[in-house]
């Protein structure tokens, strides 16, 4: 590389500050020790600004669950060794005992589950792959069944880059049904042991998903319940003027405002529900209302009446945006496949806009370069 001792540090900021690419950032960073603490220090951090975002690939279940979840990296990372995604530094391979499935993610970090079935042992770890680092997280009191139930990774609220995740920051929550009630288990990156909250839950109950710091379920009517993370308190709202159905779908985003919205999708109509300003959720409970209707048709993407239309069910992170899929017969001819395409919608704007291509990796579980990088020359 020359004499790199040559250039200051602060002329060196300069250069990796006007790099085009996140991902040349995070290729200089693992280029030499010197370059790699100059990228990762509090000055150069300050001048960049938020946490970029640099997707490496994405980590697949093993049909079964029989094998550790395999990594398929994004076609812009491929310069990196695939070796430095792997999840053998996690013990227990090596046998047909044990069951692997990964849970959930975020940023850099993937929270599996891991059973011994030989042993009947289960336990959740949370890694992160780059830094081979890993922290198995202790099992709650009375024990679950991780497979079934639902457990999802958070931010730590505190550490780890300003309140955002990390390996000493972060947080997981467990929903579990039991007898007719829900437990919601909390575990944190500096405690050793869950914290637990139950409600008593209506007799039918499914998932709409997290988004504001919140956990949402429905019940196919009218009923949402919410779980708050950062006050552990349930509870619980109508929908106005809506019906559910077996033919609806439900799903949650999180609007320009920052605020979490419930969206709707019935037969190309969507309805976006949002939460009342300045509701207090007091003893009358908090208040939602039909914010708005848009009606999916091919017409406002310039294409032919399509055979299906609707939201996807990998939704994008991005506030004010959902995605939609339309799908085409190819002719009508038998044994041709049809063909589908994929948009992203702005909720406030209308402004849609066609993605290139299908996600490479759609079924998967996206992963995230660490920031700061941690990738060692």
């Amino acid at each position: 590389m020359g004499n790199q001792g040559a250039l200051p540090d602060v002329i060196l900021e300069l250069v990796f500050l006007g790099l085009d690419s996140l991902l040349w950032l995070h290729r200089a960073a693992s280029t030499c020790e010197r370059w790699r603490h100059i990228i990762a220090g509090d000055a150069f951090r300050a001048l960049y600004g938020k946490r970029p975002s640099v997707v490496a690939g994405s980590y697949h279940n093993q049909g079964g669950g029989y094998s550790r979840p395999r990594f398929e990296p994004s076609p812009s990372a491929a310069a990196f060794d695939a070796r430095h995604f792997s999840l053998d530094f996690l013990p227990g391979e090596g046998t047909k005992y044990w069951g692997w499935r990964i849970k959930d993610r975020r940023e850099s970090l993937l929270l599996i589950y891991r059973e011994d079935w030989k042993a009947q042992h289960r336990d959740l770890v949370v890694c992160e792959p780059l830094t081979r680092r890993q922290k198995v997280i202790p099992p709650p009191n009375p024990s679950v069944n991780y497979w079934d139930d639902e457990v999802v990774l958070l931010d730590g609220g505190g550490g780890g880059g300003g309140g955002g995740i990390g390996m000493t920051s972060f947080t997981v929550f467990l929903y579990s049904y039991e007898g007719g009630r829900i437990r919601a288990c909390m575990f944190t990156s500096g405690s050793s042991s869950w914290c637990k909250k139950n409600i008593c839950k209506p007799p039918r109950l499914f998932v709409v998903g997290f988004a504001a710091g919140r956990r949402y379920w429905h019940d196919r009517e009218k009923m949402v319940i919410a779980f708050d993370q950062s006050t552990l308190k349930f509870s619980s709202f109508v929908l106005p003027n809506h019906q559910f159905s077996e033919r609806r779908k439900m799903t949650l985003k999180v609007g320009h405002d920052g605020e979490a919205c419930i969206v709707v999708d019935g037969d190309g109509i969507i309805k976006i529900f949002a939460r009342q300003k300045g509701d207090g959720s007091g003893e009358g409970g908090e208040e939602w209302a039909l914010e708005k209707t848009i009606q999916l048709s091919a017409a406002m993407l310039g294409l032919p009446e399509p055979r299906f239309l609707g939201l996807t069910r990998d939704q994008p992170q991005d506030a004010g945006m959902m995605r939609i899929i339309l799908r085409h017969d190819r002719g009508g001819v038998p044994g041709v496949p049809s063909t589908s395409m994929r948009f992203h919608l702005n909720m406030e704007t209308m402004e849609v806009e066609c993605l290139p291509s299908p996600d490479l990796h759609y079924g998967g579980y996206p992963y995230e370069f660490p920031w700061p990088p941690s990738l060692r020359a």
